[in-house]
């Protein structure tokens, strides 16, 4: 900012763990290494962003006072981890639980993280999509499973939806806008189609689900059943009035993931009678 005053920056640049410029690219916050950049040290720790003072070797060159004095200041905050600037970049997120789902909001482009146990599903919420830096751009998200050798494809630029559904029902599953679905799928008759366009950016869609282990206690008596080509959690859900997250959780895939002809899937052994196609 100091070297580009005359852009139009927000009021809030600086208080994020990090900026996204340039169509997305974020820029990790850093200043100065001084006597003077305790304060910043202890502003960037109250906002919860990476403390990153900068310099060069003319900083230490009458000894390493310097280091010292800024290093100690920043260990007195408690818990504090150093790390290489890849560290720091994959581990820059704000994170919440609410229920059994653990949202992440990163604040850099590939990330590391560890779901809590007591959660089952993974949520992302990409603000660089979400506030509208890369509209103009399908994109893809992958993620890997500690000790996976390849990456696996999280979604795709399209849902499934499920006999009876309106657009009212998508977007409320979803967090998109029924005026950019529509927007999105101009001349699609929901009466004859499985399939709608998205755009890459919901929190909702983006989700990595732990299979519920065994052991849990209290689990609900289950039934198997088997699916029919097209067929998806949700679709098999909806025809019988249950859940689909928690079909989902069930069985450890995403609600909308597609599944193969025959398919076994667990549902609880309550569910009621599947109601016929059309």
């Amino acid at each position: 900012m100091a070297h580009n005053k005359e852009l139009p920056w927000s009021p809030a640049v600086g208080f994020f763990p990090a900026e996204f410029l340039a169509g997305a690219f974020p820029v990790l916050p850093r200043f100065r290494l001084s006597f003077d950049c305790l304060l910043q040290c202890s502003f960037s720790a109250f906002f919860n962003q990476p403390i990153i003072p900068v310099g060069h070797h003319e900083e230490v060159r009458d000894g390493l006072e310097l280091l010292a004095t800024v290093a100690n200041h920043i260990n007195s905050f408690g818990d504090v981890h150093w790390l290489d600037l890849q560290g720091i970049s994959r581990s820059n997120f704000l994170s919440r639980v609410a229920g059994r789902t653990f949202t992440v909001q990163p604040f850099s482009r590939r990330f590391t993280v560890t779901v809590p146990e007591n959660c089952a599903e993974l949520a992302l919420d990409r603000i660089w999509v979400r506030i509208g830096y890369r509209q103009d751009v399908q994109e893809s998200l992958f993620f890997r499973r500690s000790g996976d050798a390849s990456w696996t494809a999280a979604m795709e630029d399209k849902i499934s939806v499920a006999p009876g559904e309106d657009l009212q029902n998508v977007a409320n599953r979803t967090g998109i806008s029924v005026a950019q679905l529509q927007a999105m799928n101009s001349g699609v008759d929901l009466k004859s189609t499985t399939k709608l366009v998205v755009p890459n950016s919901s929190v909702k869609l983006t989700k990595w689900v732990r299979a519920t282990p065994a052991s849990e206690a209290a689990a609900p008596s289950l039934n198997k059943v088997r699916a029919r080509k097209g067929d998806t959690i949700a679709s098999i859900a909806a025809s019988r009035n249950l859940d689909a997250n928690e079909v989902a959780r069930l069985n450890g895939i995403s609600v909308d993931a597609e599944l193969r002809a025959g398919q076994e899937v667990k549902i609880p052994a309550t569910a009621a009678a599947p109601s016929r196609r059309r």
